[in-house]
């Protein structure tokens, strides 16, 4: 898994996690399942918006970590 593959798994692993904060939040708050859900597709449309290029940022840098430390052989 090069650089680039595993900061986009990185990536989408954050947001999946920040929407189910959202998510839980939500619903803890409001009570209700549908309310949780709207406010989710709602705000979650807008987080991404906003937090998206730091979260993707902050992904390639923990790859970039990842492979500083665990080295890959290059295959010929």
């Amino acid at each position: 898994m090069n650089t680039e593959d595993r900061a986009e798994a990185i990536a989408t692993a954050l947001i999946w996690l920040i929407g189910l904060a959202l998510f839980t939040w939500s619903w803890q708050q409001g009570g209700s399942l549908l309310a949780a859900l709207i406010v989710t597709a709602i705000g979650g449309f807008f987080l991404v918006l906003l937090i998206g290029p730091i979260v993707a940022i902050a992904a390639f840098l923990l790859s970039l970590v990842a492979d500083l430390i665990w080295p890959q052989r290059s295959r010929p």
